[in-house]
């Protein structure tokens, strides 16, 4: 998996505690091992990426936005892109958050059950979902 530096380092902190609790040295390694899956690439000039998250100690979904640099300007075209990255990302934080609430209070789930499901409803969700419409 390739992300930005602030979900890489969120994804590896929660790999790390995973592998804190891992009940037995086997668990421990194959995690460790998806851990090295996860890589990170450095934002190009005028480069902008969205996620999104939820936070396990806050019970809230954020959206993280990250930028190449601290103020920058952008073509119409970039900035409707954008805007669509936000605003997708606000959806997709809210349906992880009524997914884990839903898994946890309904279904009993443990949290690394949840964690697991996640990521791949995650990923069905990358696949289906459309590319930003721009213009040309």
């Amino acid at each position: 998996m390739q992300t930005d530096p602030i979900s890489a380092a969120s994804h590896y902190r929660a790999l790390l505690q995973e592998i804190t609790r891992a009940n037995s040295l086997a668990t421990a390694v194959a995690t460790a091992r998806r851990a090295l899956e996860t890589t990170f690439a450095a934002p190009e000039k005028d480069d902008v990426s969205v996620t999104c998250g939820y936070g396990a100690r806050t019970k809230v979904p954020f959206v993280t936005l990250t930028t190449s640099s601290p103020a920058m300007q952008m073509t119409v075209d970039k900035a409707r892109e954008v805007a669509w990255m936000i605003s997708g990302a606000a959806d997709a934080a809210i349906s992880d958050a009524f997914l884990i609430t839903f898994l946890a209070e309904v279904g009993g789930f443990e949290m690394e059950s949840i964690g697991k499901t996640l990521a791949a409803f995650r990923e069905f969700r990358d696949r289906r979902e459309p590319p930003p419409a721009t213009s040309a």
